[in-house]
């Protein structure tokens, strides 16, 4: 986190090694960024339910959490 304040997310993705993904809130433009690593290169799902966002790079996983209680998937 420190390297996305100081340098901001394009730049600090730039830089991390391994297998990731993050949800970065900015509370100043009141935004959230959703980023996986360049070496999975897929996409990154996300749905809304009733107690919050998930989200997930691997859709079943990601369906297997929220179905249950999706409001909009």
């Amino acid at each position: 986190m420190a390297s996305v304040m100081r340098t901001g997310i394009d730049e600090a993705m730039l830089w991390h090694q391994g297998t990731f993904s993050a949800a970065i809130w900015d509370n100043e433009s009141r935004s959230l960024t959703l980023r996986g690593d360049r070496m999975v290169g897929g996409d990154l799902h996300y749905a809304i339910a009733d107690y919050g966002m998930v989200y997930a790079s691997d859709l079943r996983g990601l369906m297997t959490e929220c179905l249950p209680t999706c409001g909009r998937c």
